[in-house]
């Protein structure tokens, strides 16, 4: 029993010592590699997540400036047109917006005169109608052609009256906003609308004298 307990005794003293000397070993190279390799991987992964974070905020935020801007600007230009009336040709104008305090935006406005194009057929008596119809009595239809063509013919003169006025009293707006966003790179923004001089149109104070007469012989 002695013998036994002796040797059971010197075995768990063995085990023992080949654990302190693995213990006080420590890591090996290429361990100490793999946790630096796993560690940057990690850390880049963040990084990256926050810059993006970080962009898209910083994004945002110069799109809700942007747009503001882009509605100042709008509003400051049509008051300019209807104050200093429409010019015949096309116009482009740009600046920045130091005097409001945000000197990283600039704005570009293309103002451009509409042109409304109406078909031949209305200054003819059904010219452009021969094509139209279908089914039913050949009698009934041409009759139908020549009774649109009879309408179109009267209301021909009418159209083209009011497309000469929309042309002369209505003009495009454009707006865009750019702001930068990288070495040689620009964001924007850009609003179109449409500014209408409602005295070029007789549409102030009861003024129709542009405006066509359909009941008038």
């Amino acid at each position: 029993m002695n013998g036994k307990n002796l040797y059971v005794t010197d075995m768990f003293r063995r085990i023992s010592d080949q654990s302190k000397k693995i213990t006080s070993r420590g890591f090996t190279l290429l361990e100490v590699l793999i946790a630096i390799a796993i560690l940057s991987m990690s850390l880049m992964v963040i990084y990256q997540t926050q810059g993006r974070a970080v962009q898209m905020a910083n994004y945002g935020k110069f799109m809700s400036v942007a747009t503001l801007l882009v509605r100042t600007k709008i509003i400051e230009i049509e008051e300019q047109l209807k104050e200093e009336g429409f010019s015949d040709f096309d116009d482009e104008k740009e600046g920045t917006f130091e005097e409001e305090g945000f000197d990283k935006f600039r704005w570009l406005a293309n103002i451009k005169k509409i042109t409304i194009n109406l078909p031949e057929s209305l200054s003819t008596s059904g010219g452009g109608l021969s094509g139209m119809g279908g089914g039913g009595d050949q009698k009934d239809g041409a009759s139908n052609k020549q009774q649109m063509g009879m309408n179109l013919a009267m209301l021909g003169p009418h159209l083209k009256t009011i497309a000469k006025i929309l042309e002369q009293s209505v003009r495009e707006l454009k707006i865009t906003v750019f702001w930068p966003s990288g070495p040689k790179k620009e964001n924007s923004i850009n609003v179109t609308t449409h500014v209408v001089d409602f005295k070029k149109a007789g549409l102030v104070s009861g003024g129709t004298k542009n405006l066509p007469s359909l009941n008038k012989k």
